[in-house]
Order: structure tokens, then C-alpha cells, then sequence
């Protein structure tokens, strides 16, 4: 198979073009494309979530490579360890939703945040609403807390959203799965 120089020549110096106005592109929309940068959604404020914390810093912990939690911070005042932000990772009805689940050192849940997901307009996106996120502060962390479709009864219940039922019922196993790792591994400041 004879290959033609000509044509050759031809790909190549098409491949240097586009790649030179791809970067040219690039230069020239870079402030755009940083204004539009909204991160990975883990921009949290700590102080809302776990009142009196005014920072956090990383914990020498190990976390499982192979389940939903992603992060595993303390949160602090003044170097006094106030409580924990855990971030994890479920599956939602269409999207993988991420929390961030401040516990309070005497074990209480403050408050949660949804970092980020893609459940459906006008109903599942709802998890991402306060008037969802706060039916899960000052839960105890002591047991797991269930799902209900009707008004909550029990201080382990959270009421569900109507027509998000597998949205809500993820959110619920996120917070969940921060409970059962800060039961097994930060309770008591272990």
C-alpha cells in the first residue's frame, strides 16, 4: 500500500490547525469559562449546617474505597471539635445525588445539605428544597431513620415527598450511611 505524502501532509496540517483555534478558543473564552465554573457543589457554609462551627479540617480516618461515603471532615470553633460533615454519594431515581451530613459530637444530625444531583424537575429536585433537608435536623443519630409516606410519628420518620418517593428514599439512605459511620467510627471521638 503506497502512501500518499500529499495527502498526508494535508491531515497533518489540518490536525495543527483545529488544534491551534481549539486552544484559541479556548484563551479567549477562559474568563467565561471560569464565571461558569460552579465547582463540584461542595462549597459548603458549616456554620449553617452545624451551628457554632466556623471551619473544617481533614480527620486521619479511614474511609472504605469501595462505598458511599466520599468525605469525612471535623468540624471546629476555635480547635474545639463541634461535630462532623460527612459527604456521601446514592443513587437517586435518575442521577447519583451527593449529601454533605453534619452530626453534632453528642450525636445529633444538624442539618444536611444536597450537594448536587439530577432528579426530575418539579418533583425529585425537590430533596435539594429546605423544606425537605430540614425534616432531618436535630434527628438522633442513633438509629437509622425511616421513610414515611403520611405525618411523621416517630423521631426516627421523615415525612416523604409526594411523587419523589425513590428521590426522597435516597436521600434518606445517604443520611443513613453518614449515621452508620459515625456510629462505627467517630462516635464518642474514636
Amino acid at each position: 500500500m503506497k502512501i500518499d505524502a500529499k495527502w498526508t501532509l494535508i491531515l497533518v496540517a489540518l490536525v495543527i490547525v483545529c488544534s491551534i483555534a481549539t486552544g484559541g478558543i479556548y484563551v479567549a473564552l477562559e474568563d467565561k469559562i471560569a464565571e461558569n465554573d460552579f465547582g463540584d457543589g461542595d462549597d459548603i457554609d458549616i456554620s449553617t449546617l452545624l451551628p457554632g462551627a466556623t471551619d473544617l479540617k481533614k480527620i486521619d480516618i479511614d474511609i472504605p474505597e469501595d462505598g458511599s461515603i466520599r468525605d469525612v471532615q471535623g468540624a471546629y470553633e476555635n480547635n474545639e471539635l463541634k461535630g462532623y460533615l460527612i459527604k456521601t454519594d446514592t443513587e437517586g431515581a435518575y442521577s447519583t445525588i451527593s449529601l454533605a451530613v453534619a452530626i453534632t459530637t453528642e450525636g445529633t444530625i444538624s442539618g444536611i445539605e444536597v450537594l448536587s444531583h439530577n432528579e426530575t424537575e418539579g418533583l425529585g429536585d425537590e430533596i435539594a428544597d429546605e423544606e425537605f433537608t430540614n425534616r432531618f435536623k436535630d434527628k438522633t443519630a442513633d438509629s437509622l431513620l425511616k421513610l414515611v409516606e403520611e405525618d411523621t410519628s416517630a423521631d426516627d420518620e421523615i415525612q416523604g415527598l409526594s411523587g419523589a418517593t425513590i428521590s426522597a428514599q435516597a436521600v434518606v439512605d445517604g443520611v443513613n450511611t453518614a449515621v452508620e459511620f459515625y456510629n462505627e467510627q467517630l462516635k464518642g471521638g474514636n
